[in-house]
């Protein structure tokens, strides 16, 4: 507890502020770090749960008064307020700020189509640096690079199974790949989401797991591709190819290249 930062700082409030600023920052601040806008980021997860933490005691006046006094002591073991400080699931516990009132109700569908069994996922995009020179620049070129490139395996079809049948979705997370857990914090118990234990993310039930793709249903192989770099681009601009990222899930789409370009100076010395 004692490396925990102060709540008004988490928020980027003073002291001072009104029912109202700390309702705002929070809401600024949620949007920004809900893992639904940053799936699969740890970092933005853990600062999310902080900043509903701290949303949670600022927002009751009553718990603010006590923060206010001791500091975060007010809700250790043995505290004024012991155990007082758990926070709810979801958003702050005294909150009235839903999931629509910060994306809209056509990202909380958004959301909810994301997170249902079998839905399909699109496929992340893939970086590549690419280092031309000024004539290059200036005239336009064509440039042959190599991917490690992400294929369905071809000796299971891509369904991670010997067998090359379709598995059955996992009994475990039902398919997502993922898995909800409950952890013991400072505050209480929360819930986390996590990459299923049982089956490691793939989010199917595979007796016999493919022994070249270790059940992921994609195998890594090396491909050749030709991008065309347009006249007059600068350094720092990207060329996005379409559809040559990572395959997605579930029949989601392939995820874009993305080609960062770097021009080397005219004259060099």
């Amino acid at each position: 507890m004692g490396n925990k930062q102060d709540y008004y700082i988490v928020l980027g409030v003073n002291k001072g502020a009104g029912e109202d600023e700390i309702k705002t920052a929070y809401r600024s601040l949620a949007k920004k770090y809900h893992p639904d806008v940053n799936p699969d980021n740890s970092e933005a997860e853990s600062k999310f749960k902080e900043i509903n933490e701290a949303y949670t005691i600022l927002s009751d006046p009553q718990k603010r008064v006590e923060y206010d006094r001791h500091g975060h002591a007010a809700f250790e073991q043995g505290g004024t307020q012991k155990g007082s400080g758990t926070p709810q699931s979801g958003f702050g516990g005294n909150s009235d700020i839903t999931f629509e009132d910060l994306f809209g109700k056509g990202f909380a569908g958004y959301a909810a189509r994301k997170n249902k069994k079998d839905a399909p996922n699109r496929g992340r995009d893939v970086s590549y640096n690419i280092q031309i020179s000024y004539d290059e620049s200036v005239s336009g070129v064509e440039k042959e690079i190599t991917l490690n490139f992400s294929e369905s395996c071809g000796f299971c079809n891509g369904t991670g199974s010997t067998t090359g049948t379709a598995a059955n979705n996992c009994t475990q997370c039902k398919g997502t790949g993922k898995e909800r857990v409950m952890v013991q914090s400072g505050f209480g118990k929360i819930t986390q989401t996590r990459v299923c234990s049982l089956c490691k993310g793939t989010g199917k039930d595979i007796n016999e797991v493919c022994t070249k793709c270790s059940g992921k249903g994609f195998d890594k192989t090396s491909k050749k591709i030709k991008a065309e770099i347009p006249k007059g681009i600068v350094s720092g601009q990207t060329i996005t190819i379409d559809g040559m990222g990572e395959p997605g899930t579930q029949g989601g789409s392939r995820g874009d290249l993305i080609i960062k370009v770097s021009v080397l100076p005219k004259y060099t010395f």
